[in-house]
């Protein structure tokens, strides 16, 4: 599903990753979600040499409380989602286990 979540200044790619921060503080337990590509990003990935335009869709998605990650693809119907799992996967892996700690809540030791 495309979420419209806009912002009147697209031309500073704070306000973008701002919005994507405050999209998650509101919507805490959502992983990802998708929209428009915002004018900035596209201008920002032709000055790195990807060839991208106004048609594209983001996905936005939330590798850690306060990590994100943008993927950029132009087929509305087959968002990239495989590849965010893939990438949360492989940062949750890289972490210290105390930043994880999600995953060890609600598990405790036996005692002996």
């Amino acid at each position: 599903m495309t979420e419209i979540f806009s912002s009147l200044n697209t031309g500073n790619i704070q306000v973008v990753k701002d919005r994507d921060a405050s999209y998650f503080n509101i919507y805490s337990k959502r992983e990802y979600y998708i929209r428009k590509i915002d004018p900035i990003e596209v201008e920002e990935g032709l000055t790195m040499g990807q060839n991208v335009n106004s048609d594209a869709f983001v996905l936005v998605g939330q590798m850690a409380p306060g990590v994100r990650t943008r993927l950029v693809f132009t087929d509305r119907d087959n968002p990239p989602i495989a590849e965010f799992t893939i990438q949360k996967s492989q940062f949750a892996n890289l972490m210290p286990t105390s930043f994880n700690s999600r995953k060890q809540h609600g598990k405790k030791k036996k005692k002996k």
